[in-house]
């Protein structure tokens, strides 16, 4: 119990010498603690394989609500973290297992956010494809750790570990804290979602020539589908 105890007055420290001293950062400001924990560094084998856990390397300033504030942070595709940068090599891990969190990376366009499915929250980060009034669409983005393989006994190579490229899969919302269920790819299977307006929903798609597995032709189809509730 004592280490736990000199193990935040520690932490607490940290925080109050880098928000006074270090301009290079955003200061985390007074009640963030509880909600970070330091992040353990990834694995030898890791830092030694191609490609990246990281969706973008760079720390980018990113506003982070409810307390409207701003940091340094990127997010980790393979574990599903935000990370948040106190310092050059000294990062920590925003926790939203207890407070439901936004963080808006204004420079690319685009919000990482607890959601929830039918009053359950969902682990981890959703990107905001669509917040519509109506039918929203959120998107996983996914990085895979693949360790590397050892050559046979004489032949073959050396393959290194490697980050997989990063892979979308997308989510819908049908109605405001409804159930929220992977996006269908087949045409078929997705004008089914919207029974009351089938024969629409199919027309867009075919005027449009809608690719479900492309982010702006979901984009397109989802605010129209929003038009049909007003």
């Amino acid at each position: 119990m004592k280490k736990v105890v000199f193990l935040v007055f520690i932490l607490g420290c940290s925080f109050m010498v880098m928000s006074q001293g270090d301009n290079d950062s955003p200061a985390l400001m007074n009640g963030y603690e509880g909600n970070l924990r330091l992040i353990h560094r990834v694995k030898e084998a890791s830092l030694e394989a191609d490609g990246s856990p990281y969706i973008n390397d760079k720390f980018r300033p990113a506003i982070i609500y409810p307390d409207n504030k701003t940091f340094l942070v990127r997010y980790n595709a393979k574990d599903d973290e935000i990370e948040v940068q106190l310092k050059k090599d000294e990062f920590l891990s925003l926790d939203n297992r207890h407070v439901d969190y936004r963080v808006v990376i204004k420079e690319i366009g685009t919000t990482y956010q607890t959601v929830y499915s039918e009053g359950v929250k969902m682990p981890g980060y959703y990107v905001e494809v669509v917040n519509g009034n109506n039918v929203s669409v959120f998107k996983k983005q996914i990085k895979k750790f693949v360790e590397g393989k050892k050559p046979s006994e004489n032949y073959g190579l050396y393959k290194k570990p490697y980050f997989t490229d990063p892979e979308n899969i997308f989510f819908v919302q049908l109605e405001p804290n409804g159930k929220i269920q992977e996006l269908p790819k087949r045409k078929k299977s997705f004008i089914k979602l919207f029974k009351e307006n089938e024969g629409a929903v199919k027309k867009y798609l075919s005027d449009h020539k809608i690719n479900l597995s492309k982010e702006s032709d979901i984009k397109k189809v989802i605010t129209y589908i929003n038009t049909l509730y007003s």
